[in-house]
């Protein structure tokens, strides 16, 4: 009953996952992706259940969550493969040019000791196709982001479709 329920905001989140894939949309995939997910999720919910009244706070919320740590989860799983098959991924390509920034305006020790972790990383990726420190911050980053913007998208769907509803009855 549960998953039957939750079903959309699973959907909505795979489909921002593999979205998330496509280098035009890996850059809306957390601000602008996730929380459009969030509302359709919301919204199929509601084309699903016709005589549901009004989303619940508590709903849009675990709605929003859902959608968001599904996304999350999948997203780093398909983004870790394709760093596996292909030995690189966007890090990897920025590092160089990165690195010539920090050396032409002196950031400073720090952002060189943050260069060394980097360095294992590229070094890890390019040999094997697999590095521990990028996974550990692929998922705890998307994570981070996408439930945060998840659970935004949820209340803002909320809010829309409750209204819409209200104004539909009148």
């Amino acid at each position: 009953m549960i998953l039957k329920k939750y079903s959309p905001a699973l959907v909505t989140g795979f489909a921002v996952a593999v979205l998330s894939l496509i280098p035009v949309f890996k850059v809306l995939a957390c601000c602008f992706l996730v929380p459009a997910a969030s509302f359709f999720a919301l919204f199929f919910y509601l084309k699903i259940n016709p005589g549901t009244e009004k989303i619940k706070f508590e709903e849009a919320m675990m709605f929003g969550l859902l959608t968001g740590v599904v996304a999350a989860i999948f997203s780093s799983a398909l983004d870790l493969v394709l760093t596996y098959i292909t030995r690189t991924n966007d890090l990897i390509e920025s590092l160089p040019y990165s690195s010539k920034m920090l050396e032409e305006y002196k950031m400073g020790d720090i952002f060189k000791e943050q260069f060394k972790i980097l360095n294992i990383m590229e070094k890890d990726i390019k040999n094997t196709g697999f590095s521990l420190y990028y996974m550990f911050m692929i998922i705890l980053s998307n994570l981070l982001s996408f439930t945060f913007f998840g659970l935004l998208g949820g209340l803002a769907g909320m809010a829309i479709l409750n209204k819409k509803k209200t104004n539909n009855a009148l």
